[in-house]
C-alpha cells in the first residue's frame, strides 16, 4: 500500500474525508474478470462495515466483496492474472489507470482488477484504500466487532428492508458455531422484537447477539475477586487488571502501570473512561479475553535472533509432513 494519510495518527484529512464520500457513493469502473470479459461495474466502500464491492446496478446485490481487513495489497498497472487472461481488451487500457486489490485468508489470494474511467478516479481509489485499509486494521476491539456485526446483519436482511427475521437468525447461526434450539431461540428473538412483527433492526440484532454469546459464569467463577460491585454492575479497574494479568496469566509486563493502561485504552478506545477511570464490565472483560489484544503468543518471540542469511539448505525446518509437501 502506499504511505499512510492520517495526520500523526489522528483523524482523516479533509481531502480523504471527500474521497470516501465518492467512494461510498460508488463509481462506474471496468473489472477485468478472470472467467469472463471485461465489463463495467459500480465499485463502491461499504464503510459501516468496511467492505469493498461490486454490482450491476445500485439496487442489485453484489457481485463480489472484499472485507477492507484482508487487502494485502494495492498494485499499481496491470500486473495480474485477470489482465493476462484478455490480452487484447488489456492492450487498449491505459496501465496509468490499472490497479489490482489483492485480498483474502487463503494461501492464494484473490484479485480484484480495476480499471479506472481517469487519472483522477485511480487517485481517489488509491488514497481512499490506503486510508481505509489502515484505518480498519488499527481500529479498536469494540469498533471492529461492530463492523464485523454489520456485515453480518447486511447479509442476512433483503436489501433495502435493515431488518432481519427470525428465520435468517436461524440459519445464520451456525456461521459463528452456535446451537440453540428454535423454540429457546424464538424465546430470545421475542425479548428483542418489542412490536412483535416477527423482525429486528441492527440495534436489536446486536444486542440479541451480545446476549447469546456472552456467558456471566466464566468471570463469576474465575475472576470475581477482581471485579468490585458499582450500583447494579460489577467492574475491573485499572489496578485490578493489572493483578489479573500478573496473576493470572503471569506477565512481567502488568508490573508496569503504563503497559496495562496503554493496553485497556487500546482495546475500549474510551477517552471518557480515560479521563475518569479506567475500568472494564463483566462482559468487556470476557471479550478481551478472547480478544486478539490477549494473544497466547509472546510478541518478543517475533524478533529474529538467529543468522538467517544462510541458504534454506543449511537449516534444519520442523515441520508436519503436509506443511512440508505445500
Amino acid at each position: 500500500m502506499a504511505s499512510s494519510l492520517m495526520v500523526n495518527g489522528g483523524p482523516p484529512t479533509p481531502d480523504i474525508v471527500e474521497v470516501m464520500r465518492l467512494l461510498e457513493m460508488g463509481l462506474v469502473t471496468t473489472i477485468f474478470f478472470y472467467r469472463k470479459r471485461p465489463e463495467r461495474r459500480t465499485l463502491k466502500v461499504k464503510l459501516e462495515s468496511r467492505q469493498l464491492l461490486w454490482v450491476k446496478s445500485q439496487a442489485s446485490r453484489p457481485e463480489g466483496i472484499a472485507n477492507l481487513r484482508d487487502v494485502k495489497e494495492f498494485r499499481c498497472g496491470k500486473n495480474s492474472r485477470d489482465y493476462e487472461k484478455w490480452p487484447d481488451e488489456a492492450k487498449k487500457v491505459d496501465t496509468r489507470l490499472g490497479f489490482t486489490v489483492y485480498y483474502g485468508n487463503d494461501f492464494k489470494l484473490k484479485s480484484l482488477s480495476v480499471v479506472a474511467n481517469d487519472y483522477d478516479e485511480f487517485n481517489h481509489w488509491r488514497k481512499g484504500l490506503d486510508y481505509l485499509v489502515r484505518e480498519t486494521k488499527e481500529a479498536c476491539h469494540q469498533l471492529q466487532l461492530e463492523r464485523w456485526l454489520r456485515k453480518e446483519f447486511y447479509l442476512m436482511e433483503k436489501i433495502g428492508s435493515y431488518v432481519v427475521t427470525l428465520k435468517n437468525l436461524k440459519a445464520w447461526l451456525p456461521r459463528i458455531n452456535y446451537k440453540m434450539s428454535t423454540n429457546k431461540l424464538r424465546e430470545r428473538f421475542q425479548e428483542f422484537d418489542a412490536q412483535g412483527h416477527g423482525e429486528i433492526n441492527y440495534e436489536q440484532f446486536a444486542a440479541l447477539y451480545h446476549k447469546l454469546v456472552y456467558v456471566p459464569s466464566i468471570t463469576d467463577e474465575n475472576f470475581d475477586k477482581y471485579f468490585e460491585v458499582v450500583g447494579e454492575d460489577k467492574r475491573m479497574r485499572l489496578e485490578s487488571f493489572r493483578h489479573f494479568l500478573i496473576e493470572e496469566q503471569k506477565e512481567t509486563r502488568a508490573n508496569d502501570i503504563g503497559y496495562v493502561k496503554s493496553l485497556m485504552l487500546e482495546f475500549l478506545d474510551d477517552q471518557v473512561r480515560a479521563a475518569g477511570g479506567l475500568f472494564f464490565t463483566q462482559h468487556e472483560f470476557e471479550e478481551f479475553l478472547f480478544s486478539q489484544h490477549n494473544p497466547l503468543f509472546d510478541n518478543k518471540y517475533d524478533n529474529t535472533s538467529q543468522d538467517m542469511t544462510q541458504p534454506l539448505c543449511n537449516y534444519w525446518i520442523a515441520s508436519s509432513h503436509n506443511t512440508y509437501l505445500t
